[in-house]
C-alpha cells in the first residue's frame, strides 16, 4: 500500500479531519444494537501503545493539528488495553494542543477513580455508555458470558467517582424502539445524575414503522422542552447539558452526494485503517474497504476508489434525509448484506418525522460549534477588550479588519448601560452569509447572558 506519485494526495480537497482508533476487538458486554460485530471472546487484538503512536505520526503528517476536528479512542471496550488508551490520550493532547476535541468511549462497567481522574486530566470528553435507569439499561446491555445488571455494575462505579468526577464525563444513550417510549423519561434521570451532557442517540439500523415514529416524535418533542431548560447560560462559555447524535444535519444533507472528503479514518486492532469506525468493527469482510495500514501508510488509491463508490451511490439515490451519518449506515448495509434501499427508506421516514422538531435544535448545536471556532468571535468565555460609555445603534459585519474584529463591534453596542439594544447587522454582497450568521448569533446569545433585551435586523445587499 505504498503512496503512488502519479495519484494526487487524497482527497482533492481535504484529508479526513477525524481519526478513530479502536484499540480492541474485546469486551467484556454483548448489547443488542452493538455496530462491532467481530468482537473476539478468546484471543483478542489489540494496538499497542508504539502501534497508537505510530497512527498519529501517520495521520498528522497528512493534516496538520490545526486541521484536526476530532481524535476518539474506541473498542470494543478500551479500558481493557489501558496502557494504549492513557498513553494515546496524552499523546494525542499534547500533539493537539487544547482544542481539537478528544472522545475516549468507554461501557463503564470498568472505570475507576484512578482511570477516570487520569483521562480527565488530559481534557477529553470521556462518554460513558448509560441508556437511562436499570430498567431501560439492561434491556439493550447484558454482560458476555454471564448474569447481572450492567446498570447495576455502572452505577457503583459513578456512586464510587462521586458527582465531582460525574459532572466532568458525558452519557452516551442509545434508544431502540423497545424503549423509545423512555426516551425523555431516561436522559431526565441522566442529567439528575449529575453528567456534564446527555448525548442521545438511536439505533441506526434499525427500521421504525408508523406507530414506534409516533412514540419517538411525541418523545423528540418532550426533549426539545428539556433542552432549552438545561441549557447552561452562565457568565462564561455555553453548555448544552443535552446533544442529539440521531439526525443527520440540513447542512450534512446537501453535501452527501457530492462529498469533499471521507469524514472519518479509523484504525482497527488489525493495523489497518479503514473509512469508518464502524467498518473497523466487522469481520474479515471489511478488508474491502482498508484504505492503509500501519505497515505501509495510507493508499492514495483506494481511498479514492472509496470516496468514489460512496458518490456514485448517493449521487443515484438521493434522499431527502437520514438518521444518523448516512456514510456509516451505507457501510453498514454493504458489509452486512442488508438492503440499503429499505433501512434509507426506514431513516427518510424518522427524518420527515423528527426534524421538524429537533431539526432547529441540530443547527443551533451546529452553529455554536462555528460560534466556538471562528477566528473573529471565539466562545463566550470574555470581558469586552474595550469598555466604551456608549454603543452604537447600528453594527455593519466587516471581516477585512481581521480576527476578533466582529466580535469587538458586537461587544461595544452590547456592554455599554441600558437594558435594551438594537442592531443592525448589514454585510455587503461579497461577505460570507455564515460570517454574518455567526455574529446574528452571537448578538442574540451575548445580549441574553448579559441580561439585556436585544432588537435585531439582519440586512443583505440583494
Amino acid at each position: 500500500m505504498k503512496k503512488n506519485p502519479a495519484l494526487p494526495l487524497y482527497p482533492r480537497a481535504e484529508f479526513p479531519r477525524e481519526l478513530d482508533l479502536c484499540l480492541t476487538d474485546a469486551c467484556n458486554l454483548d448489547c443488542r444494537y452493538c455496530y462491532f460485530t467481530a468482537k473476539a471472546r478468546t484471543a483478542p487484538s489489540s494496538l499497542s501503545p508504539a502501534q497508537v503512536e505510530r497512527a498519529l505520526d501517520l495521520y498528522l503528517e497528512r493534516l496538520p493539528a490545526r486541521r484536526v476536528q476530532k481524535f476518539s479512542f474506541s473498542g470494543g471496550e478500551p479500558l481493557l488495553r489501558w496502557d494504549s488508551l492513557i498513553s494515546g490520550v496524552a499523546s494525542a493532547r499534547r500533539r493537539l494542543g487544547p482544542r481539537p476535541n478528544i472522545e475516549v468511549f468507554t461501557n463503564g462497567t470498568l472505570l475507576d477513580r484512578r482511570k477516570a481522574e487520569a483521562l480527565l486530566a488530559h481534557d477529553p470528553e470521556l462518554v460513558i455508555s448509560l441508556d437511562g435507569p436499570r430498567a431501560v439499561c439492561d434491556a439493550g446491555r447484558r454482560f458476555y458470558g454471564r448474569g447481572g445488571s450492567v446498570f447495576d455494575a455502572v452505577d457503583r462505579n459513578l456512586r464510587a467517582l462521586g458527582r465531582g468526577l460525574v459532572s466532568r464525563c458525558f452519557a452516551g444513550s442509545t434508544f431502540s424502539a423497545a424503549t423509545v417510549s423512555r426516551m425523555r423519561e431516561s436522559v431526565e434521570y441522566l442529567l439528575e445524575r449529575g453528567f456534564k451532557c446527555v448525548i442521545v442517540d438511536l439505533d441506526v439500523l434499525a427500521r421504525w414503522d408508523r406507530r414506534s415514529l409516533d412514540v419517538l416524535r411525541r418523545q423528540a418533542e418532550g426533549l426539545k422542552k428539556l433542552y432549552s431548560s438545561s441549557m447552561n447560560l452562565g457568565f462564561g462559555e455555553v453548555q448544552q447539558r443535552l446533544r442529539f447524535d440521531f439526525l443527520i444535519s440540513r447542512e450534512e444533507l446537501r453535501q452527501v452526494a457530492r462529498p469533499a472528503g471521507l469524514k472519518e479514518l479509523s484504525l482497527a486492532p488489525d493495523g489497518k485503517f479503514y473509512p469508518s469506525g464502524l467498518v473497523s468493527g466487522r469481520g474479515a469482510e471489511k478488508a474491502r474497504y482498508a484504505v492503509g495500514s500501519l505497515a505501509e501508510g495510507f493508499d492514495t488509491g483506494r481511498m479514492n476508489a472509496v470516496l468514489g463508490e460512496l458518490r456514485g451511490y448517493f449521487g443515484r439515490h438521493a434522499r431527502s434525509g437520514y438518521n444518523g451519518c448516512p456514510t456509516h449506515v451505507y457501510f453498514a448495509c454493504r458489509l452486512e448484506g442488508r438492503s440499503t434501499e429499505e433501512v434509507f427508506d426506514s431513516g427518510e421516514r424518522l427524518f420527515g418525522a423528527l426534524d421538524p422538531v429537533v431539526g432547529p435544535v441540530i443547527d443551533f448545536e451546529l452553529l455554536q460549534n462555528s460560534l466556538a471556532s471562528a477566528k473573529d468571535l471565539g466562545d463566550f468565555d470574555h470581558p469586552p477588550r474595550l469598555a466604551p460609555a456608549a454603543g452604537p445603534a447600528e453594527l455593519k459585519l466587516s471581516l477585512s479588519p481581521g480576527a476578533g474584529r466582529a466580535r469587538d463591534a458586537a461587544d461595544a453596542a452590547l456592554y455599554p448601560p441600558g437594558p435594551s439594544k438594537r442592531l443592525e447587522l448589514a454585510a455587503a454582497e461579497n461577505d460570507p452569509p455564515d460570517a454574518l450568521r455567526r455574529l446574528a448569533a452571537y448578538s442574540l446569545m451575548k445580549a441574553r447572558l448579559l441580561g439585556k433585551k436585544l432588537r435585531l435586523a439582519v440586512v443583505a445587499d440583494g
